[in-house]
Formats: C-alpha cells, structure tokens, sequence
C-alpha cells in the first residue's frame, strides 16, 4: 500500500516529511488539501555603506527568515498557503557627512611699542644766578694785573706781571672797599656822572672802562674802572658799549643804573628773574621779562 507524505523546508532546518492518512489531512478527512505553502521570506538587504570621510553607517539588519507556510486545510476544500513572510528591513542609512574642518586661530595682534621716555624739562628761567646778596659775600681781588671785587667762591686769575703799585693801590681801595649790589660783587666806587659840578675833563679810558667819579660823584678822579664794577653809572649806555646788561633800580631821585654780567646759565634766556638782579627792598617789575627793571614798593 503506498503512503503518501507531505514535506516542507523549513529555513535554518532540514527536510520534513509527514505521512497523511487516506482520504484526508493529516489533521482532518475529506479532499486531498494542496500543499502548505511556505514561501521563504527574503532576506533583508545589507545596509549600504556610510558615505567616505564621515563614519560609516552601520549597515540595515538583514529581515528574518520567512515565516513557517500554514499547515494544509481540512477536509474537501485545500487550504491555501500562508503568506510568505515580509522581507528583512530596509538598508541603513548613510553615514554622516563628513566633518568641517576648523579653521585656524585669528593671528594674535602685535604688541603696542613702548612710549618714549618724556625729555627733561629745561631749567625755569625763574631761578635767581645772583653771585652775591651781601658784601659778606664778596671779597677784594688785587694783584699787579687787576683791581676787582669778586664772589668768595670765585678762584682770581693767576697774574706773573710784577709791578711796584698795584692797581687797588693807585684807585685807594682796599679789602673794605667791596659791595654787592645787583647781585654782583662791585667796588664801592661810582662811575655816574649825573652830579658833575666842575670843569675837570673826562679821563680817556679803554673800551669797555668808564671814568671813575670823586667820593661826592661832582668830578671826575682821572681814573677809569671796568663799567661792572662800579656801583652805579650814568645810563645804559656805558653798559651797551662795553657789551653787558643794564639794571634798573627805581629810586626817589631817581633811577640807578647798574651794568652787570649774565651768567653762563641765563644766557639763552637772560630774565629778571634767572639774573638776580633785583636785591633787597628791590623786587623785579616783571620777572619773566628780559627787561632788567626793579622797584621797591617799600622805598
């Protein structure tokens, strides 16, 4: 007697057969049923590969296997094939993009130089280069060459001239004969001819001397001095001729007039002030002004 099997593959599985009774199912008589049909589901697709330069995607997972076809119908009418299983997933999607790239750091900004350091400010004309304030401070330079009241800081110059009357001798000064007035140290002999009272002409004197006047200032002596050592003259004239400053004192009688030197430090800039011309009582009229005026608001 033949016997007749019904067979399905089952996927990942072996062949297997059942054996089906006459006139019927397996399961139930009547019609010879058809075969169960089990598709086999296909296989899902490998996921695609990331694109290059970004990681690579992973790729889909495959879809699994298909699903077991249905055991065969009862009776007369065939059961129909159950439905193969769906297909695996859909691939993975692409990988990322690649990275941008960073850009590079701005450039740092150059150091600022350093100023330079500020110059020194110039000496004020404003302080006084006055050699003497008193007559304490001055002191009688005599020798076979000259005759002059200098600053006791002064060093005199060296004179190798010999000589039997020195020039202090013949004007008859001595060492108590000195005064500072102006702020120089002069001799206590006046060169002003203002108060001439006799007939006596003028001495001739060398450049830069004037004619020393007598002890009353009413005639001449017939000597001459260095005009900035006399402690007074006339005008501002014998100063301008012999090359130096003119000082003015205001006085009740009258002004006074004084030649003195300008020291090496006003010489840019020969002010009232930086020449320490006005002493004592006397104040500067304008201080910052080369004009050498003096007044004594106390006189």
């Amino acid at each position: 007697m033949l016997r007749r099997f019904t067979c399905f593959l089952v996927v990942g599985s072996t062949l297997a057969c059942l054996p089906l009774a006459c006139g019927g199912s397996a399961f139930n008589s009547g019609a010879s049923p058809s075969a169960g049909g089990a598709g086999a589901g296909t296989a899902g697709l490998a996921g695609a590969s990331g694109s290059s330069a970004g990681t690579s995607g992973n790729g889909g997972v495959g879809g699994t296997g298909a699903g077991v076809g249905g055991l065969g119908g009862s009776g007369n009418a065939s059961g129909a094939g159950a439905t193969a299983g769906s297909s695996g997933g859909s691939a993975g999607a692409n990988g990322g993009s690649a990275g941008t790239s960073g850009k590079g750091g701005a450039g740092g900004i150059g150091g600022i130089g350093g100023i330079g350091g500020i110059g020194g400010i110039a000496g004020s004309g404003n302080t006084s280069h006055a050699e003497c304030k008193s007559s304490t401070d001055c002191m009688l330079h005599s020798d076979c060459c000259s005759c002059a009241a200098e600053p006791t800081t002064m060093l005199g110059a060296t004179c190798n001239v010999a000589c039997t009357k020195t020039p202090c001798s013949v004007l008859g000064v001595g060492a108590s004969d000195v005064e500072c007035v102006s702020g120089r140290c002069v001799l206590k002999l006046s060169c002003d001819a203002r108060h001439l009272a006799c007939t006596t002409p003028a001495p001739a004197c060398a450049v830069g001397q004037v004619p020393i006047m007598n002890s009353d200032g009413t005639c001449y002596s017939g000597q001459c001095l260095n005009a900035n050592q006399c402690d007074a003259v006339g005008s501002c004239d014998p100063c301008t001729a012999a090359g130096l400053a003119c000082v003015t004192d205001a006085a009740a009688g009258g002004p006074d007039y004084h030649c003195v030197t300008t020291p090496q430090a006003c010489k840019a800039n020969a002010t009232c002030a930086c020449m320490g011309v006005c002493q004592g009582s006397y104040q500067c009229n304008a201080p910052d002004s080369t004009q050498l005026d003096c007044n004594c608001p106390t006189c």
